[in-house]
């Protein structure tokens, strides 16, 4: 049976690989014998996924609209699933590994305190359609009316055409 991969994460010590599937799973693999780990269910394709900094714990996000938190090493949940409206495209951990910061379809982005048990909403800073969130929730990349705007905490917009480049980006050349 074909299946695709949406989403992967390296765990911290390199040993692993955590994979998020078009077939409503994801899954841990050790690489060093190839195998699998226990799978962990979701209700739709899982697109996003990260790796805590202690490898600990583990995000997924997926299309059913829920983040889920995990216990990457036997594969259960450590909280009730994180309920957003729309689709979620991605999550990863803040830079504390304290909170849970993601993005749907719908332009919602939010940040899950994740050091309270169950997981609580955050009001998010940013308000229109966020295309990509800093790790600090700092600042906010949108898109709007065919431009291209960076979106600070405080709310101010500098506007960035969609053909320059802003200085800070660094490309990376794969061999």
């Amino acid at each position: 049976k074909q299946d695709f991969i949406m989403a992967l994460a390296f765990s911290p010590d390199g040993e692993h690989i955590a994979a998020g599937y078009f077939s409503q799973v994801a899954q841990i693999w050790n690489l060093s014998t190839e195998e699998p780990s226990a799978a962990m269910p979701h209700d739709a394709a899982v697109v996003g996924i990260d790796y805590s900094e202690d490898g600990v714990r583990l995000l997924t996000a997926s299309l059913d609209g829920h983040v889920r938190l995990w216990n990457p090493s036997n594969a259960t949940e450590l909280c009730q699933p994180m309920p957003h409206d729309s689709q979620v495209l991605s999550v990863w951990f803040d830079d504390t590994d304290q909170q849970a910061l993601s993005l749907t379809l719908g332009g919602q982005a939010t940040a899950w305190n994740l050091a309270t048990s169950p997981a609580y909403d955050v009001p998010s800073l940013f308000d229109g359609e966020v295309g990509a969130m800093s790790r600090d929730l700092q600042r906010s990349v949108v898109y709007r009316n065919n431009r291209i705007y960076l979106q600070k905490a405080d709310g101010t917009l500098s506007e960035h055409q969609p053909t320059n480049r802003p200085e800070s980006i660094r490309f990376c050349r794969f061999r």
